[in-house]
């Protein structure tokens, strides 16, 4: 017989819209393309009596695709996060700058800017006094590292804090413990 199968392309010339979900979403794109030229028509002719952009301060460069990089870098800036931008830099970059042995008993606490003072935390009084004769090192590496963006003339290098004197829950306020004979 001459009879051809039912999924047979050439044997329907309709397709099926029910069971095909592309060929139903090929016929509403074809039933509304008519409507999208005739909006694009009428939004290019507002767009040429106003000139050749809708913003009235947008250059050709503004225009452009800019990076992620240079986006955030704007951010940065416009917000004033600048300075603690380069701080958080530093922080993160300090075992790469002094190295990691270095970088696991000396941590950067701050830098203060009135001073142009990068403030360094030592954990015994060895680190301490080995980074304060390396200071001019630090301070060229530091420079090197962030490309002037932070300008460091001297290094402040605290010690490890102090042994508290509380013992125990409760305590009377005053001076503690001193020699008492006399």
């Amino acid at each position: 017989m001459s009879e051809t199968p039912a999924n047979d392309p050439q044997s329907d010339s309709t397709p099926d819209f029910e069971t095909d979900p592309a060929a139903a979403a090929l016929a509403g794109v074809r039933k509304n393309s008519g409507r999208v030229s005739r909006r694009r028509k009428s939004t290019s002719r507002r767009s040429s009596s106003r000139g050749s952009s809708s913003w009235s301060n947008e250059t050709e460069e503004d225009r452009r695709p800019k990076t992620l990089d240079s986006v955030l870098d704007d951010l940065v800036e416009s917000r004033g996060w600048a300075d603690q931008s380069r701080m958080a830099g530093l922080i993160v970059a300090w075992p790469t700058i002094v190295g990691a042995d270095v970088a696991e008993h000396v941590s950067v606490v701050g830098v203060d800017e009135a001073r142009s003072c990068l403030v360094l935390q030592a954990e015994s009084t060895t680190w301490a006094t080995q980074i304060r004769m390396l200071e001019q090192l630090v301070i060229e590496r530091v420079s090197e590292h962030t490309g002037g963006a932070l300008t460091i003339t001297s290094v402040q290098v605290q010690g490890p804090a102090a042994p508290t004197r509380m013992k125990g829950r409760l305590r009377v306020p005053g001076r503690g413990p001193r020699d008492t004979w006399g």
